[in-house]
C-alpha cells in the first residue's frame, strides 16, 4: 500500500501494463543497425534501448561489435543478460552460445531468440561461470520473474515458506 501511494501509475504499470501486453501479442521494434530491427518483448525494447542506444559508451561499444558480425562468427555470450550481442550474431548469420546464471534472463533469451526467428542459431544456458566449482545462491529480481511469468504473476499471493 505504502509503495502504491507513493507512485501509484509505477504499480499499477506493472501489474497491469506490461505482462498483459505482451501476452496479448504487443511487441516493440528497436533499429540497433541500418539494417537490422529487434523485436523485442516490451521490457527487453526498454533495457535494450537505454544500454545499446541511449548509453553512449555501451552505444559504442555495441556498434563495434556489429561491425565484426558475420556467418563466420561463434560468440560465447558469458553473462548474456537479454542475449542482445548473441542476437546480433545471429542475425547476422552467426552462432552464439549465451550463458547466464539468473531463470528470468534466459528465458527472456528464450522469448527473444523465438521473436526474431533465431532459435537455430542460439543455445542457451543457465550456468553462473567461475574460476571455482561450487554452487551458490542467487537474488532474482522480483519483477523481472513476475513479468516473466505474465499477468498471473502478480496476481498469485505467496504463502508460508514460499520464495
Amino acid at each position: 500500500m505504502r509503495n502504491w501511494l507513493r507512485a501509484p501509475f509505477q504499480i499499477g504499470r506493472l501489474a497491469f501494463g506490461i505482462p498483459p501486453q505482451f501476452s496479448l501479442g504487443v511487441t516493440r521494434k528497436l533499429a540497433l543497425a541500418p539494417d537490422w530491427t529487434l523485436i523485442c518483448h516490451p521490457h527487453a525494447y526498454k533495457v535494450a534501448y537505454r544500454d545499446q542506444v541511449s548509453d553512449p559508451d555501451q552505444s559504442q561499444e555495441f556498434h563495434n561489435f556489429l561491425s565484426g558480425c558475420d556467418s563466420s562468427m561463434f560468440l560465447m555470450d558469458v553473462g548474456a543478460h537479454f542475449g542482445v550481442f548473441s542476437l546480433a550474431a545471429a542475425h547476422f548469420g552467426g552462432r552464439a552460445i549465451a550463458v547466464d546464471p539468473s531463470r528470468s534472463q534466459t528465458r527472456m533469451i528464450h522469448r527473444q531468440a523465438a521473436l526474431n526467428g533465431c532459435t537455430d542459431r542460439i543455445r542457451i544456458i543457465q550456468a553462473a561461470v567461475s574460476e571455482a566449482n561450487g554452487v551458490t545462491r542467487m537474488l532474482e529480481s522480483e519483477y523481472l520473474r513476475r513479468l516473466l511469468q505474465g499477468s498471473e504473476g502478480f496476481r498469485k499471493k505467496k504463502g508460508k515458506g514460499s520464495q
